[in-house]
């Protein structure tokens, strides 16, 4: 088979190919869902336009040969033309597995019986990984798609596409066509991975956001909500241990230990800002605290401290031993559990207008104390939980760190009002205990 003028091109071509065919896509408007298997209408690169005379699909000229039936099916089949789809970068990981949990528990009764019984933990391999089952649709090889609140959420992980790319975030894209946007994919990672491989983390992350915002922006997704993180804030805060506000992001270097991944985010907090400015987008960023639930990473090299220490319990209660905290267990944190941080997301996603200053909020609880929680507390909770008979000990050779690190959650309070209810840090753990405890063989360790 002859191949055509987008299967000739390569390198800097294809690009310039691409980019081209997506501007005039974008400038046909808006097409009835049984169209929005590309026309191969492109001059420029391809031949012929409409359906074929051996009444084929005609191909995509975004998209390589072989895809061509595979973004048709997803268009056509995988997501329902009547829902706007709001797409989940990062949607396997922790915070998209809250996603998962939350609005499958909203789903209307009038769901696929399969969605209205089933948990984002059914779709767990071996490798606790997200297996790729459609919720409330049909069951079907790829992302994870719940629907709920009239939208169609659909779950993306690394393996439907590498961010890094600009092609393969510009095909995931345009198999979807999001009206919203949750991105929470990032190359993530502890302590030593991020002092040890600070150039990489500030690479990967600078690619994925670029792309992800470039594309967004393109396809005129008009709201978008995007995950920071706390420990971007400049270092000398922390160490005077004076309470983080929102406006004290940019006001100094971060700590070295993770400046690359941390310039990388505020990069991306300020090319949000600059596109909603510009555009008019309603782009927010929210920028949670120490992060903890089901699913979240438990590896004793990878983890934070939270999710180290269940693992570290749930070790020594295989043997009978005591729950060795590295440090003194005097310093404090605050933490946030999955779910709630996900309420807050889809709240912030669908919120009509926000003012310039709430598209920029810190996420923290409130239900416990503003100055903090001390890992020894936490710790032993978790061996509470564990029903660990042995006093905690302490592994005094190993640093504490910074004393403590406040967050003001007042204007995430004064957006949420005095009705929304955190989950109380002790309920957080015993819930995250007991869901290592059954996937201990899935989770990520």
């Amino acid at each position: 088979m002859q191949k055509s003028g987008c299967a000739q091109a390569s390198g800097r071509e294809a690009r310039q190919a691409a980019s081209g065919s997506l501007r005039k896509l974008l400038c046909r408007g808006k097409r009835k869902a049984e169209q929005r298997t590309f026309s191969a209408r492109n001059e420029s690169c391809c031949e012929g336009e409409g359906t074929s005379n051996s009444g084929e699909t005609p191909r995509n000229p975004l998209l390589p040969l072989n895809h061509a039936q595979e973004a048709a099916s997803m268009a056509g089949d995988r997501v329902s033309p009547s829902l706007p789809v709001c797409l989940v970068t990062g949607g396997s990981g922790l915070v998209g597995k809250a996603l998962q949990s939350v609005l499958l528990r909203e789903q209307a009764p009038s769901s696929s019986s399969s969605s209205s019984s089933s948990s984002p933990s059914d779709s767990e391999g071996k490798d606790g990984k997200d297996g790729g089952t459609v919720r409330g649709e049909a069951s079907l090889e790829g992302p994870t798609i719940i629907a709920a609140r009239a939208v169609a959420f659909v779950f993306v992980g690394s393996r439907d596409a590498d961010l890094r790319d600009y092609t393969q975030t510009e095909r995931l894209f345009l198999r979807y066509r999001p009206q919203s946007l949750i991105h929470l994919a990032a190359r993530v990672g502890g302590l030593f991975d991020n002092t040890a491989h600070n150039l990489e983390f500030f690479q990967d992350n600078l690619r994925i956001n670029d792309n992800v915002v470039r594309v967004a922006h393109l396809l005129q997704v008009r709201k978008a909500v995007f995950c920071l993180s706390t420990c971007i804030f400049p270092a000398h805060y922390a160490e005077s241990g004076e309470c983080l506000v929102e406006e004290h992001l940019h006001n100094g270097p971060p700590h070295p230990s993770n400046e690359g991944y941390s310039y990388a985010k505020r990069m991306l907090e300020v090319s949000v800002r600059l596109h909603r400015q510009r555009f008019g987008h309603q782009w927010r960023c929210v920028v949670p605290t120490n992060l903890y639930g089901p699913f979240d990473q438990f590896s004793l090299e990878k983890a934070h401290v939270l999710p180290a220490l269940i693992y570290k319990a749930f070790l020594a209660s295989q043997e009978n031993n005591s729950l060795v905290v590295g440090g003194t267990g005097s310093p404090l944190r605050q933490f946030l559990y999955s779910e709630d941080a996900a309420e807050i997301l889809l709240r912030v996603l669908e919120a009509p207008a926000l003012s310039e200053e709430e598209s920029l909020m810190i996420l923290a609880s409130d239900a416990d104390s503003s100055e903090g929680t001390s890992i020894a507390y936490i710790a032993q909770r978790i061996a509470d939980a564990f029903h660990l008979s042995k006093p905690l000990e302490f592994d005094r050779s190993r640093p504490d760190g910074i004393y403590r690190k406040p967050v003001s959650t007042a204007r995430l309070r004064r957006f949420l009002g005095p009705d929304f209810r955190f989950l109380s840090l002790e309920e957080g753990i015993q819930r995250t205990v007991q869901w290592f405890v059954q996937n201990n063989k899935s989770a990520r360790t």
